[in-house]
């Protein structure tokens, strides 16, 4: 007696077929629908934002007029007005240039500090286990707590306004600086050196601009 026939493999369809079947393209009005939605969503928020500025500006001049004391609290109209002064005079660009002055000065002073030592943390974990903790430590001590310090320390001049920059300046840079060397791949690092880099050739084309 010879089998019955299995009429499953006489049904059954390849299925390439399925995989080869042309997708519809999208019509064009639901492309341009798409479109103006997100054009809409994006005005939207615009206009959200100026909205709620807008009333940040409405609720400080009711504030200021209720409280009525401008030495204190001045009305944005005030604020306004003290500014166009400030500028028509040169006296706003002055105090602009001095403070541009403080911060690149700080900056430059706690870079100076930060970058060497953040090299020396995210190469070498003897330093990074000497100095972590000091650095995890000083680095949550805000610098505005430390006014009063620099103060009996530098005096009222410009020293003590440029320490407190710099402070706050050294652990940012140290602690970024760290995190971008130590999250370089390992497979980046061992193919520099399948490629025969040494170690200055690897500081350079690979640490240090994984550090900036």
């Amino acid at each position: 007696m010879s089998p019955a026939p299995d009429h499953r493999l006489e049904t059954a369809k390849p299925l390439s077929t399925a995989r080869t079947r042309p997708t519809p393209a999208r019509p064009a009005w639901s492309r341009l629908a798409k479109s103006l939605r997100a054009q809409v969503e994006k005005w939207r928020t615009v206009l959200v934002s100026l909205l709620s500025f807008s009333l940040l500006l409405l609720l400080w001049q009711v504030g200021a007029k209720t409280i009525n004391i401008p030495a204190l609290f001045p009305t944005p109209l005030d604020v306004k007005q003290e500014a166009l002064r400030l500028a028509a005079s040169g006296d706003l660009a002055q105090h602009i240039r001095a403070s541009m002055l403080r911060i690149l000065v700080g900056f430059a002073l706690g870079s100076a500090v930060a970058v060497p030592t953040g090299l020396l943390m995210g190469n070498l974990r003897l330093v990074r286990t000497f100095l972590e903790a000091y650095i995890e430590f000083f680095r949550y001590i805000p610098a505005l707590s430390l006014v009063t310090l620099a103060m009996i320390w530098f005096g009222i001049g410009e020293a003590s306004k440029v320490f407190l920059i710099t402070y706050g300046t050294v652990f940012i840079v140290t602690v970024n600086m760290i995190a971008g060397i130590v999250s370089i791949p390992a497979a980046k690092l061992r193919a520099a050196r399948s490629l025969g880099a040494n170690q200055v050739q690897l500081f350079i084309y690979v640490t240090l601009p994984a550090s900036i």
